[in-house]
C-alpha cells in the first residue's frame, strides 16, 4: 500500500503501525550495526508519519 498524506487518518495511522511492526521484526534478526541504525530511522520516521496523522484525526 502506497502511504498518500490524503489517505483517512485512521488508516494511514493503521499503516504506519504496521511498517513499525516490519521493522522491529527486521530489528530483531539483524545484527549488523549500520543495519540495525537504518532500521531504527525507518521506525521513527513512521512513528513521525504515525503522529502527524494523530493531529490530523483530532482536528
Amino acid at each position: 500500500m502506497t502511504i498518500s498524506m490524503n489517505m483517512v487518518p485512521e488508516k494511514m495511522i493503521e499503516e504506519c503501525k504496521r511498517h513499525v511492526d516490519e521493522c522491529a521484526a527486521l530489528l530483531e534478526r539483524t545484527s549488523v550495526p549500520e543495519y540495525r541504525e537504518a532500521i531504527i530511522a525507518m521506525a521513527k520516521a513512521w512513528m513521525k508519519i504515525a503522529e502527524r496523522a494523530k493531529i490530523k484525526a483530532s482536528r
